[in-house]
């Protein structure tokens, strides 16, 4: 899948399968995390990343900073 798939397809459904620099399959919500690694962008299209928490494979969607890490 091409990244502007993969971000259709987290606006539809909020998560993307496993991606090469994902840590998880899925989120641990048993953890409660509170996120203390910060995120890590897993998919970018320019425009828009979908960030996982490296902890508990939390995902967001964010405005593209064209950096490694999301805020």
């Amino acid at each position: 899948m091409s990244d502007n798939e993969l971000i259709a397809l987290f606006k539809q459904t909020g998560r993307v399968p496993r991606q090469p620099d994902s840590f998880h399959d899925a989120e641990n919500k048993a953890l409660n995390c509170n996120h203390p690694q910060g995120w890590r962008v897993i998919v970018c299209n320019s425009e828009e990343d979908v960030c996982e928490c490296p902890v508990c494979g939390a995902q967001r969607l964010k405005k593209c900073g064209f950096d490694e890490d999301c805020q």
